[in-house]
């Protein structure tokens, strides 16, 4: 087996917020979804961080604030909710396009008439 290990992940992916905004609002959306059901409160960062010790990749934030270090720390991210594969999933597409410079498609939307729908 190999073993993966990131190191300054962050500033990689997340430094490309204006060049994708859909791939980072998606991340921010799910970092709000992990908020809701905890006491702490996550940003995109830790959900990258997340997703990536998930997917058995060890990483290494690099920072030099205390603030940050402790954000970041493996007590912060063991004790983060799990993604489910729901959220996994996106995580991968986000990170994908925010690596690559590119953004997400914008969504398409269904809207249908209740009032029509029953008929």
């Amino acid at each position: 087996d190999i073993h993966f290990q990131a190191y300054n992940v962050i500033n990689g992916i997340h430094d490309r917020h204006d060049v994708s905004p859909r791939a980072f609002s998606l991340l921010m959306l799910i970092a709000e979804e992990l908020s809701s059901t905890s006491k702490h409160g996550y940003a995109p960062a830790h959900v990258i961080l997340k997703w990536l010790i998930q997917n058995k990749v060890s990483v290494i934030p690099r920072t030099r604030q205390l603030g940050h270090l402790q954000e970041n720390s493996p007590l912060t991210l063991a004790t983060m909710p799990d993604l489910v594969p729901s959220q996994e999933e996106k995580v991968r597409i986000a990170v994908a396009a925010l690596l690559k410079g590119q953004d997400l498609d914008q969504p398409l939307a269904t809207f249908i008439n209740k009032k029509d729908a029953g008929n």
